[in-house]
């Protein structure tokens, strides 16, 4: 009886399709093999997003911007996510003032930067610690072969609060000699001045445009004299037309507390001197 059913079923199919007129089977015909088409060519696509499989494999894995992040109209992404486009590292700018945010240790349990460089900046990391003054970002970016990489401007978002208390570290350092882009971080809409070739001289700043095998090294630094900021800069370029917002990531920055106890760090015994004891206006 199955069978019946289903030689029924076809011969009915038959004669439903034999019943229309020529150009109507036509026509349907053409509808269906523009269907079958079109679900094709949206196949190749789907696969790359990692349609069909729960697993991801790393191919659909774009940063989320913010909302800030999206300014201009430009993906975000970080050295890592745009490394097929352009050789990209990237790391933190080493200021010469630190401060401990908010707590008041004993200086001898501070390991001294002059005696263990690392170490004290595992330290700072690990107890709060935050830059004063300056903060920021080395970037360098050397093109591939075949690929001109165009940078278009910087892009800031902040938050800035009152500053807080602490002991001031002093380390002698900070470079200077690379800073392309100094964002004036105490404004209500951060502003930046841009500098340009090796005297570092104030400049309009980008576009500027590099190729293979040309490399790039800028530092990008964000200041303080008012507030404790936390702030974060995104680098707008494009890799032979096509456009990237370059992450670098979270910074903090607290302006000089005042009345805070302040030491020094000494490069010939490798200690810390006190430079001033505080008083009344930085409390515990």
């Amino acid at each position: 009886m199955g069978k019946q059913s289903r030689a029924g079923r076809k011969s009915r199919s038959r004669s439903w399709l034999s019943s229309l007129a020529p150009e109507h089977r036509i026509a349907l015909l053409s509808v269906l093999v523009a269907g079958f088409t079109a679900l094709v060519a949206a196949l190749p696509a789907y696969l790359a997003l990692g349609g069909g499989s729960g697993r991801d494999d790393g191919s659909k894995a774009k940063p989320v911007p913010s909302l800030k992040a999206t300014a201009g109209g430009f993906p975000s992404f970080t050295c890592q996510g745009i490394s097929r486009a352009i050789g990209c590292t990237m790391t933190k700018w080493p200021p010469g003032i630190y401060m401990t945010r908010n707590s008041f240790p004993d200086i001898k349990t501070i390991p001294n930067c002059h005696a263990n460089y690392e170490q004290f900046l595992s330290w700072i990391a690990h107890n709060g610690g935050v830059p004063v003054g300056t903060s920021g970002t080395t970037i360098t970016l050397k093109p591939i072969k075949g690929s001109t990489v165009n940078i278009k401007d910087v892009v800031i978002s902040s938050t800035r609060t009152a500053p807080p208390k602490g002991i001031v570290l002093a380390c002698a350092g900070g470079a200077e000699e690379n800073v392309a882009a100094r964002i004036e971080l105490d404004q209500q809409k951060p502003r930046v001045t841009y500098y340009c070739g090796q005297d570092g001289q104030e400049c309009k700043g980008p576009p500027h445009t590099i190729s293979y095998p040309d490399t790039l090294t800028m530092d990008i630094v964000g200041d303080t004299q008012q507030h404790f900021v936390e702030w974060r800069a995104w680098v707008q370029l494009s890799v032979n037309g096509s456009r990237y917002l370059l992450d670098l990531g979270p910074s903090v920055v607290s302006s000089l507390p005042e009345g805070c106890p302040r030491y020094d760090s000494d490069g010939t015994n490798k200690v810390w001197k006190q430079e001033a004891q505080g008083d009344a206006r930085c409390k515990p």
